[in-house]
């Protein structure tokens, strides 16, 4: 019965992880949706990567917690047949093709931050060169205007 405990105790664990996993995954896919607008909100974008690593903070405590179970199983997965070790290996491969898809999505995600990010630069140049052609054309005075004598 203890040997059915740990598996049970590992299917457990892995599950745990593999929502944590599926958040960011569903995260990731709303930056690239958000991304893919021609006007993206990088406030939100912004807010999903923080609510991300928050995520990816808890899932490194979680897995810390889950070391000892994951050892034992280590240890002791041989002493299951392969049709108990199934419902391990399927969440173990689910966990796997959703870690690989977010990996993709992050490139993509990341191609897209440099383009906003390029094209603020360009408008933040823009800008940049629109104000000093404004100090060089239109010299405002910052003291009180000068008196002028016109009786000379």
């Amino acid at each position: 019965m203890k040997n059915n405990q740990l598996l049970f105790q590992m299917e457990a664990v892995l599950k745990s992880e593999l929502d944590l996993y599926e958040k960011m995954f569903a995260f990731s896919q709303e930056q690239v949706d958000l991304l893919a607008q021609n006007d993206p909100d990088v406030d939100r974008i912004t807010d999903l990567m923080n609510q991300k690593m928050e995520i990816l903070n808890g899932l490194r405590q979680l897995e810390e917690d889950h070391s000892e179970i994951k050892a034992t199983w280590e240890k002791n997965y041989q002493t299951y047949t392969v049709e108990q070790r199934s419902g391990v290996a399927l969440l173990k491969d689910r966990m796997l093709s959703v870690i690989e898809e977010m990996q993709k999505m992050e490139e993509v995600i990341a191609k897209g931050m440099r383009r906003i990010e390029k094209e603020v630069s360009r408008k933040l140049h823009n800008l940049n060169k629109g104000r000093a052609v404004n100090r060089a054309y239109f010299k405002h005075e910052t003291g009180p205007p000068r008196y002028i004598d016109k009786k000379k």
